[in-house]
């Protein structure tokens, strides 16, 4: 098992402890200085309070397991109002939330589209755009997606 899947194995044990989903983690330095981003989703929302205890389970599994041979800056958050969606798991959980999408269209272009995440099937989302039919967009024509907070 690579070092990139224990992590992602450990925090999600982490998560199942705490009974969040892990949005997406990120691992920023170099071994003398490295900083773990962990990004977590809970349907009534995440708290400061559960970010401090999930980390602090977290670095106590880090330690025990003696992932990291130099000291890790540990951040835990949610991954707020306006937040990217990369994989197909957080457009699920964006449906019904105001999207803006940059894609590139039918004829090579680039475009944005900014409306109501309706629902998403296979390899496609459905957008509700603003006194507009829905817009299907194929995933692999979006090169940026995030969500609006109005």
């Amino acid at each position: 098992m690579s070092k990139n899947e224990k992590i992602d194995s450990i925090i999600n044990d982490v998560c199942k402890i705490f009974g969040t989903t892990l949005y997406e983690w990120r691992l920023l330095g170099y071994h003398e200085s490295q900083n773990l981003i962990v990004y977590i989703t809970k349907p009534d929302g995440v708290s400061i309070d559960d970010c401090a205890d999930f980390s602090k389970a977290l670095s106590e599994a880090f330690e025990e397991r003696k992932i990291f041979e130099s000291p890790l800056t540990l951040e835990v958050s949610s991954p707020g109002l306006n937040r990217e969606l990369k994989v197909v798991s957080h457009f699920v959980g964006a449906t019904g939330e105001n999207l803006k999408v940059k894609i590139l269209n039918e004829q090579n272009r680039h475009e944005t589209v900014i409306g109501i995440l309706k629902s998403v099937k296979d390899d496609k989302i459905y957008i509700q755009k603003a006194n507009e039919n829905k817009k299907e967009i194929r995933l692999d024509q979006i090169k940026k997606a995030k969500t609006v907070f109005k």
